[in-house]
């Protein structure tokens, strides 16, 4: 995936877990970090919400981070108490520099925090493929779903995949209201809480896999489609 010239990428996500629970005050003061700022200039709270099922369900919504935002919303950088996602939207960028990055945002929230022990990392890939009145979906993609009906309105495809005992893969295939084809690669791996300067150490380690699954994946069509011959 790393020769597209033309764009089927809806969103790049980027995720690191850690071993720690981080103070909110402290994450705030991350996010008024000036490497930061430069980067995100807007900034919001971030909420997960926990629901309560019973006699009177209730659900209870607790501060656990913030959302990151570049000037133009294309960057995304979501920081939680476990947990940092950077997120790129409707454009391709190298997983160099994508790493580059992430290396940056990781160091500024080392110097905070002192070292992380990293638990677990992932890269995920989210594709649309417009798919013209009159085309199938297996002129762009290698897997056929073969059913008696044919009355369906979508499809849907997920499996996954183990590559080593660190790590594994998941797919998902479909295709939206629009009858457009979306794939989603993600592809992570759990680790032992290592401790890293650098976040893309390890981060590359996933390259060579996702791309793999994409290039097995897609046709010599979409290939075309896209100007990755």
């Amino acid at each position: 995936m790393d020769k597209i010239l033309k764009n089927p990428i809806r969103e790049i996500i980027l995720s690191v877990s850690f071993d720690k629970n981080l103070d909110i005050g402290k994450l705030e003061e991350f996010c008024e970090k000036q490497v930061i700022k430069n980067d995100f200039p807007t900034s919001s709270p971030g909420f997960d919400a926990k629901l309560n099922l019973g006699d009177l369900p209730s659900s209870e919504f607790n501060h656990t981070g913030f959302i990151l935002k570049s000037k133009e919303s294309k960057n995304i950088l979501n920081v939680k108490l476990g947990k940092i996602s950077y997120h790129i939207l409707d454009r391709y960028e190298s997983y160099d520099s994508i790493l580059d990055k992430l290396d940056k945002y990781w160091g500024a929230l080392q110097s905070i925090f002192d070292e992380l022990a990293i638990t677990n990392i992932s890269a995920r890939y989210i594709n649309q493929i417009k798919v013209l009145s009159g085309e199938k979906y297996e002129e762009y993609i290698r897997i056929k779903v073969n059913t008696p009906f044919d009355n369906i309105q979508s499809q849907f495809v997920n499996f996954s995949l183990i590559n080593d005992s660190n790590i594994k893969s998941n797919v998902i295939i479909a295709s939206n209201k629009d009858k457009d084809l979306i794939l989603d690669i993600r592809v992570e791996k759990d680790e032992k809480k290592v401790l890293l300067k650098n976040i893309s150490d390890i981060f590359i380690e996933l390259r060579p896999i996702k791309n793999n699954i994409f290039q097995k994946l897609v046709t010599e069509k979409t290939k075309e489609k896209f100007e990755m011959l």
